[in-house]
Protein backbone atom coordinates (compact mmCIF):
# COMPACT_ATOMS: atom_id res chain seq x y z
CA UNK A 1 0.00 0.00 0.00
CA UNK A 2 2.82 2.42 1.08
CA UNK A 3 4.34 1.66 -1.95
CA UNK A 4 1.60 2.54 -4.47
CA UNK A 5 1.36 5.62 -2.91
CA UNK A 6 4.65 6.86 -3.25
CA UNK A 7 4.50 5.46 -6.92
CA UNK A 8 2.30 8.19 -7.55
CA UNK A 9 3.40 10.79 -5.15
CA UNK A 10 6.72 10.23 -7.27
CA UNK A 11 4.69 10.48 -10.94
CA UNK A 12 2.53 13.45 -9.41
CA UNK A 13 5.89 15.09 -8.08
CA UNK A 14 7.40 14.54 -11.75
CA UNK A 15 4.74 16.12 -13.47
CA UNK A 16 4.35 18.97 -11.77
CA UNK A 17 8.18 19.67 -12.01
CA UNK A 18 8.18 19.26 -15.48
CA UNK A 19 5.36 21.65 -15.85
CA UNK A 20 7.02 24.11 -13.56
CA UNK A 21 10.48 23.93 -15.79
CA UNK A 22 8.68 24.29 -19.07
CA UNK A 23 6.87 27.44 -17.59
CA UNK A 24 10.14 28.71 -16.22
CA UNK A 25 11.25 28.34 -19.71
CA UNK A 26 9.33 29.66 -21.33
CA UNK A 27 9.19 32.84 -19.22
CA UNK A 28 13.11 33.28 -20.17
CA UNK A 29 12.75 32.75 -23.33
CA UNK A 30 10.57 36.08 -23.58
CA UNK A 31 12.34 38.03 -21.15
CA UNK A 32 15.23 37.33 -23.71
CA UNK A 33 12.92 38.34 -26.98
CA UNK A 34 11.79 41.55 -25.04
CA UNK A 35 15.56 42.65 -24.37
CA UNK A 36 16.33 41.78 -28.06
CA UNK A 37 13.47 43.88 -29.33
CA UNK A 38 14.06 47.08 -27.15
CA UNK A 39 17.75 46.87 -28.06
CA UNK A 40 16.31 46.74 -32.24
CA UNK A 41 18.25 43.20 -32.54
CA UNK A 42 17.16 40.49 -35.26
CA UNK A 43 14.74 38.31 -33.41
CA UNK A 44 16.52 35.20 -35.75
CA UNK A 45 19.71 35.85 -33.44
CA UNK A 46 18.09 34.04 -30.56
CA UNK A 47 17.32 30.77 -32.86
CA UNK A 48 20.16 30.63 -34.55
CA UNK A 49 21.94 27.48 -33.25
CA UNK A 50 25.61 27.19 -31.89
CA UNK A 51 27.51 25.61 -34.89
CA UNK A 52 30.55 24.60 -32.32
CA UNK A 53 28.60 22.64 -30.19
CA UNK A 54 27.99 18.95 -31.41
CA UNK A 55 24.95 17.33 -29.31
CA UNK A 56 25.91 13.85 -30.94
CA UNK A 57 29.38 13.94 -29.63
CA UNK A 58 28.08 14.77 -26.19
CA UNK A 59 25.19 12.11 -26.20
CA UNK A 60 27.94 9.38 -27.41
CA UNK A 61 30.85 10.08 -24.90
CA UNK A 62 27.97 10.28 -22.33
CA UNK A 63 26.99 6.82 -23.27
CA UNK A 64 30.47 5.49 -23.72
CA UNK A 65 31.28 7.07 -20.31
CA UNK A 66 27.99 5.60 -18.96
CA UNK A 67 28.49 1.72 -20.55
CA UNK A 68 32.14 1.66 -18.86
CA UNK A 69 30.79 3.20 -15.78
CA UNK A 70 28.57 -0.15 -15.39
CA UNK A 71 31.22 -2.12 -16.27
CA UNK A 72 33.27 -0.47 -13.64
CA UNK A 73 30.08 -0.85 -11.66
CA UNK A 74 30.00 -4.80 -12.86
CA UNK A 75 33.40 -5.22 -11.61
CA UNK A 76 33.34 -3.30 -8.00
CA UNK A 77 30.64 -5.90 -7.61
CA UNK A 78 32.36 -9.09 -7.65
CA UNK A 79 35.60 -7.65 -6.55
CA UNK A 80 34.48 -5.43 -3.55
CA UNK A 81 30.96 -6.81 -3.29
CA UNK A 82 29.36 -3.02 -2.98
CA UNK A 83 26.18 -4.08 -5.25
CA UNK A 84 24.22 -0.81 -6.17
CA UNK A 85 26.32 1.62 -4.53
CA UNK A 86 29.55 0.68 -7.16
CA UNK A 87 26.78 0.76 -10.18
CA UNK A 88 25.29 4.35 -9.43
CA UNK A 89 28.47 5.72 -8.72
CA UNK A 90 30.60 4.24 -11.27
CA UNK A 91 27.76 4.97 -13.83
CA UNK A 92 27.61 8.98 -12.39
CA UNK A 93 31.07 9.31 -12.58
CA UNK A 94 32.01 8.07 -15.74
CA UNK A 95 29.18 9.52 -17.37
CA UNK A 96 30.72 12.97 -16.37
CA UNK A 97 33.83 12.48 -17.38
CA UNK A 98 32.68 11.45 -20.88
CA UNK A 99 30.61 14.61 -20.56
CA UNK A 100 33.56 16.87 -19.91
CA UNK A 101 35.69 14.96 -22.08
CA UNK A 102 33.11 16.27 -24.54
CA UNK A 103 33.38 20.30 -23.37
CA UNK A 104 37.14 19.74 -23.71
CA UNK A 105 36.78 18.79 -27.44
CA UNK A 106 34.44 21.77 -28.28
CA UNK A 107 36.57 23.91 -26.15
CA UNK A 108 39.38 22.78 -28.75
CA UNK A 109 37.14 23.34 -31.90
CA UNK A 110 35.98 26.60 -30.64
CA UNK A 111 39.89 28.00 -30.45
CA UNK A 112 40.40 26.60 -33.81
CA UNK A 113 37.97 28.81 -35.16
CA UNK A 114 38.54 31.21 -33.22
CA UNK A 115 42.40 31.38 -34.61
CA UNK A 116 41.20 30.61 -38.41
CA UNK A 117 39.27 33.95 -37.83
CA UNK A 118 42.16 36.03 -36.44
CA UNK A 119 44.49 34.83 -39.66
CA UNK A 120 41.58 35.72 -41.57
CA UNK A 121 41.51 39.04 -40.16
Amino acid sequence: MVEGILAISMVITAVIGGIIIILYLRKNLNIERMALIERGKNLSELWQPDRTSSTALHIGLLMIGGGVGLLVGDWLDHVADMREVGYFASLFIFGGIGLIGAYVIDEKKRERKEAARRKEL
